[in-house]
């Protein structure tokens, strides 16, 4: 396996992992958005994040699982041996 595959492979594991977290906080944010936002130190009691904020930030977040599992799945496949 050469170096360029294994960074590419931690680099999309990284990218993954980060997006599912992203992913679930993005979720709860958009089920529960005053519970989210009480949990803001710096302004706990102010307006929470518009529907269309929430749902920007998750589509952020897919974006980057996708790229995630892109870059895993293309550094860990096997390359057919040719004759």
């Amino acid at each position: 396996m050469s170096a360029a595959k294994i960074v590419g492979a931690v680099f999309g594991v990284v990218l993954l992992v980060g997006g599912f977290l992203g992913t679930a906080v993005s979720l709860f944010a958009i089920l529960d958005p005053a519970g989210t936002q009480l949990a803001d130190d710096s302004n706990p009691f102010g307006p929470p994040r518009s529907l269309l904020g929430s749902v920007s930030i998750l589509a952020f977040y897919l974006v980057v699982c996708t790229i995630g599992i892109f870059l895993t799945w293309r550094s860990l496949r096997k390359r057919p041996v040719s004759a």
